[in-house]
């Protein structure tokens, strides 16, 4: 069995998605959205990021925490794009989840000092920074660093604040998790 088996399947039904449903936005509703990307470039971007960090993070956190996060990033940013950009109809990509989850699971980590600290530091440093830079500029980190023009049906403004709003989410959640006590089922070496 993969050390990810959630990330796996994630970026392999984000694939299929883009390629059957991309330009059939009668069938979009909203958690299958996260699944569609506007086009080629979006999805790697978001595929790269889902790997990257879902690889690295999903076995120490454990599938099902892993899941949950992703699960989580996903409503968190439909519920943010209805309310900040309530005139806009969809919200496509798996970005704001991988914040998300990429958040709870660096926040949820290892206690200072403990082999992988300094590296959930540094990954979360760049990340922020991914963030402030989107917030600052009013588009996505993936289009400003690739010049990405997206046929997408959201205006990319409505990106950065989702993507914050994901990140806070997933920061609450992985203070919950680190805060709360672990029974031995639920340590990441018995969820592999």
């Amino acid at each position: 069995m993969p050390r990810a088996p959630v990330t796996i399947t994630v970026a392999l039904l984000a694939a299929l998605a883009t390629a059957l449903l991309r330009n059939r936005p009668d069938l979009w509703f909203a958690p299958l959205q996260a699944l569609v990307h506007a086009d080629a470039a979006h999805l790697l971007g978001d595929l790269l990021a889902l790997l990257a960090i879902g690889l690295w993070l999903e076995p120490r956190a454990g599938s099902r925490r892993w899941a949950a996060w992703l699960a989580c990033g996903v409503a968190a940013s439909h519920l943010a794009h209805a309310a900040l950009h309530p005139e806009h109809a969809h919200l496509l990509g798996l970005s704001a989840a991988v914040y998300t989850a990429a958040f709870a699971g660096l926040c949820a980590g290892p206690p200072d000092g403990e082999p992988g600290a300094r590296a959930r530091v540094i990954v979360a440093t760049v990340l922020t920074l991914a963030l402030a830079d989107e917030l600052l500029r009013g588009h996505s980190a993936w289009r400003g660093a690739f010049g990405a023009h997206f046929a997408a049906p959201v205006a990319v403004h409505a990106v950065p604040w989702v993507h914050a709003v994901a990140a806070t989410v997933g920061l609450a959640l992985g203070l919950c998790a680190r805060s709360a006590p672990q029974s031995p089922a639920a340590e990441p070496s018995a969820a592999r």
